[in-house]
């Protein structure tokens, strides 16, 4: 009896086991998601951690961008069923904290496998010693077909360690009922202003935007026209504007806008003016000629407006300055690392997703193959190609802010009266010399 109660046991346990064997076997693979806090295939043996704008994610509020982004997760999930990401969105208005906070964990051995990181923000990054060289798991197009500006900020030591997903400029724009030839020097702003003087006109010559941060970013073109440098990338990012040409360029800038507002030409208001507020006056009459983002031309009248380079201090010079976001990747895992490369450049920086992704949100293409494809066969397009070629990146070094609040003191210090903009030149660079030689 004990002998066959032994038996049926064991039959017992061996068809449990095969019940449960072929349940297993029949049980479906789990499916890939996509949302705007994960992407991938739950459970996939490579898991990675990422901080994303939410902006381009699928927590978008445009309903086109969050379906693109959907369908772009959907299918790298697909190619990719062995990668898992689980995603962190930064807030709009919240940069300065999600970039502190992402340093911060990185230094603590808690980083993120990438990230979305604020190109102003990337030379932080490369201060810090947290980014991981991407090169192994780049093409011939990832290397070749991006601008050489982003290579500026994504590149230290000729290694790459980021991507630069999107971007903005600035335009100068001009009221052709006022002006049909746009103003192309210095000397052609000041004609402006005399031949609105002369017909009695209570236009505004010319704003420019001189609040916070895009006081300096519409400012360095003038500056950077001059073969004129912030930083020395060769010396470890020491400041060199107080320096010989560099000073010489520093302090015709400064004149610029001292002479234009001494002149009438424009108002003090500026130190109050960002791109919307230009582009407001511009829309209510009262300017005849602005500089502003490259996305402020959806907001005028192109019957009407003129755009193009930015006037400069002699013929044959041009200039720009370029903002936007990169990716920046973090992981040490070579796994991770790869995986993390790949969702990105198939998700945001490959021609394809590229060309797609960057109308719908009103952002310019960072490659050069994209910009002439037949999609962007557009006048505005054609013109933004030619400025992506002419311009810097905000220099990769963590005092770059530092310039950005002085330039905009500076400017309001002129504002003010104050005429001895060498003496303001001079200070600004004891300033952040001496913050250099203490970081």
């Amino acid at each position: 009896m004990k002998k066959m109660l032994l038996l049926i046991a064991m039959i017992s346990l061996i068809a449990m086991s095969l019940f449960s064997q072929g349940s297993e076997d029949s049980a479906a693979p789990a499916a890939p998601v996509a949302s705007a806090t994960e992407a991938g295939t739950p459970g996939a043996p490579i898991k990675l951690r990422a901080l994303i704008g939410s902006w381009n994610t699928m927590a978008a509020t445009v309903e086109d961008r969050k379906d693109f982004y959907e369908k772009q997760l959907l299918a790298w999930a697909e190619r990719h069923p062995d990668v898992y990401v689980e995603i962190e969105g930064i807030p709009g208005g919240t940069t300065a904290q999600a970039m502190t906070k992402l340093i911060t964990a990185a230094l603590a051995g808690n980083p993120h496998d990438f990230a979305n990181i604020d190109s102003q923000w990337v030379g932080n990054f490369h201060e810090a010693g947290v980014l991981s060289p991407i090169d192994a798991y780049l093409d011939d197009a990832d290397k070749t077909q991006f601008f050489d500006f982003t290579k500026m900020v994504t590149m230290r030591e000729g290694r790459q360690y980021g991507l630069w997903a999107e971007t903005g400029l600035l335009l100068y724009y001009w009221n052709e009922n006022i002006s049909p030839e746009p103003p192309a020097v210095w000397e052609d702003v000041f004609a402006l202003n005399d031949k609105l003087k002369k017909s009695e006109s209570d236009m505004i010559p010319f704003l420019t935007i001189a609040k916070g941060a895009s006081a300096a970013f519409a400012f360095l073109p003038f500056y950077w026209a001059q073969d004129a440098i912030l930083f020395d990338p060769a010396d470890n990012f020491r400041p060199v504007f107080g320096e010989g040409r560099n000073r010489e360029a520093m302090i015709k800038t400064l004149n610029f806008y001292r002479d234009l507002l001494a002149a009438g030409a424009m108002p003090p208001e500026i130190i109050s003016y960002e791109h919307n507020e230009v582009a407001a006056e511009a829309k209510a009459g009262n300017a005849a000629s602005f500089i502003g983002g490259s996305w402020l031309l959806g907001q005028l009248n192109v019957e009407d407006w003129g755009y193009g380079s930015l006037p400069m201090y002699k013929e044959g010079v041009e200039s720009n300055i370029y903002g936007g976001w990169t990716f920046g990747f973090l992981a040490k895992d070579e796994r991770k690392l790869e995986a993390s490369v790949n969702f990105v450049k198939e998700v945001y920086t490959d021609k394809e997703a590229m060309s797609e992704r960057l109308p719908l949100h009103g952002y310019i293409p960072v490659r050069k193959d994209v910009l002439s494809s037949e999609g962007f066969n557009t006048p505005f397009y054609n013109e933004i190609f030619k400025q992506l070629e002419v311009g810097r990146a905000r220099p990769a070094t963590s005092l770059y802010p530092d310039v950005e609040v002085l330039v905009e003191v500076a400017i309001g210090k002129i504002v003010a009266g104050e005429t001895d903009t060498a003496k303001l030149v001079d200070q600004m660079f004891a300033d952040v010399s001496a913050a250099y030689n203490d970081r």
